[in-house]
């Protein structure tokens, strides 16, 4: 099983890809700590997803977004909203 270090897996992807299509698994280092395993997906197909995504999260395009007014400072309002998230 090959290692590779997260950088390196950034700069080469695509040659990590064709590795792991060809069989062979791949361990992502990040440093010295391994933190993810690249592996070829079974001949069946896709590998089934533990969650679907929330049915309940609101659609982009049913969002709502607000103008600000020309005297507020948009780094200020962001600092506001950022901090309601705290």
């Amino acid at each position: 099983m090959a290692t590779v270090g997260i950088a390196e897996l950034k700069a080469r992807l695509s040659h990590w890809i064709r590795r792991v299509r060809r069989g062979e698994s791949v361990v992502v280092m990040d440093r010295t700590t391994p933190v993810a395993t690249l592996q070829p997906v079974a001949s069946g197909g896709l590998v089934p997803v533990d969650s679907p995504a929330d049915p309940d999260a609101p659609r982009f395009r049913d969002l709502r977004f607000r103008k600000l007014r020309r005297d507020v400072d948009p780094d200020r309002a962001l600092a506001a909203v950022r901090e309601d998230r705290i």
